[in-house]
């Protein structure tokens, strides 16, 4: 019966440790500008959880906004972790996100302060040009 099955199914996920993890998510959206603010096109952008994981790199396009490659085509909003909570209840932060960007023709540009993404947050980083 379904309802058997359904039984069976969630005895089965929890001996798995499904249930037992907590995640939070958020999604976060880069812009990369000049100090006058047009956008630069082109430019990479890496980000790295606060482990210095690597969890996204993109390029921007010529609206300075990160695109970030997929299997066909790309998204704009990147998905990152804020937390997770195993099995063992000791809760693992992956935020604040390290955000870094090059491009020709300017500095390295950072995220500063680093953003802490735990809901849709919006990040312009503003390069210096050499």
């Amino acid at each position: 019966s379904l309802s058997g099955m359904s039984r069976w199914l969630r005895s089965t996920l929890t001996n798995l440790k499904v249930f037992d993890t907590k995640i939070r998510n958020g999604k976060i959206l880069i812009k990369a500008t000049n100090e006058t603010a047009v956008p630069i096109n082109g430019a990479t952008v890496v980000v790295n959880n606060v482990t210095g994981v690597q969890v996204g790199t993109g390029t921007t396009g010529n609206t300075g906004y990160t695109r970030w490659p997929l299997d066909s085509g790309y998204r704009m909003w990147l998905n990152v972790t804020e937390y997770q909570i195993p099995n063992t209840g000791v809760r693992v932060d992956h935020t604040p996100h390290n955000i870094t960007v090059t491009a020709t023709g300017f500095q390295t540009g950072y995220a500063s302060p680093e953003p802490t993404v735990n809901q849709n947050t919006v990040v312009t980083v503003i390069m210096k040009e050499v």
